[in-house]
């Protein structure tokens, strides 16, 4: 440390040190968040897909009239849950596409500053 006028500051390393454990921490935050995205995505694809055989295979029963008439109202319901199911995977996408563009900034920032490298980092 040193005391300039009864200031004291902290050496550069240790600034160093502390602007890279943030800025790592910050990565690690938008990698958890966007694997949560990830993996309701996944689980919002795989009900998408079981939901859309379940419909294939009733609209094929109706076509074979080998299935009890109550079943067109099971078939509009069907494809409500698919447009939900549609809708929710878009927007998880544009979630998605935002964590990566933040994920980006971030290391940009970090580039530029010289943050990882150990480089002090640049006063603007």
């Amino acid at each position: 440390m040193r005391s300039v006028f009864g200031f004291k500051t902290r050496s550069a390393e240790r600034d160093q040190q502390t602007d890279a454990a943030r800025f790592q921490r910050i990565r690690d935050v938008i990698a958890e968040v966007s694997g949560e995205m990830d993996r309701e995505k996944s689980g919002f694809e795989k009900r998408y897909g079981t939901v859309a055989a379940d419909a294939a295979f009733l609209v094929e029963a109706m076509d074979n009239e080998a299935s009890p008439s109550g079943d067109s109202e099971r078939i509009a319901t069907l494809t409500e849950t698919l447009r939900a199911c549609e809708r929710r995977i878009a927007f998880l996408n544009r979630q998605m596409l935002f964590m990566e563009e933040c994920r980006q900034f971030v290391q940009q920032f970090v580039d530029a500053n010289g943050i990882d490298a150990g480089g002090p980092a640049k006063a603007e």
